[in-house]
């Protein structure tokens, strides 16, 4: 995942952190690693996603795809 985070993390931090999807039922509290980063745009690995995480990620990925934007 990218986000743009105006303060200073460093590439291998453990972060955590809370987002919502369009359409989403409820935010998500993640946790992930900082593995790129470009001024403030940081590249997330989320470390551990449960079931229905993964499931609402990839309905919203697919959604994306298929539609173009949905928010």
């Amino acid at each position: 995942m990218s986000v743009y985070v105006p303060v200073d993390l460093t590439t291998g931090e453990n972060i955590e952190l809370e987002f919502s999807l369009p359409r989403a039922r409820a935010p998500f509290r993640v946790h992930g690693t900082v593995r790129t980063r470009m001024g403030f745009r940081y590249g997330i690995e989320f470390l551990v996603l449960n079931k229905p995480q993964r499931e609402e990620i990839a309905k919203f990925v697919e959604l994306k795809t298929t539609l173009g934007d949905v928010s």
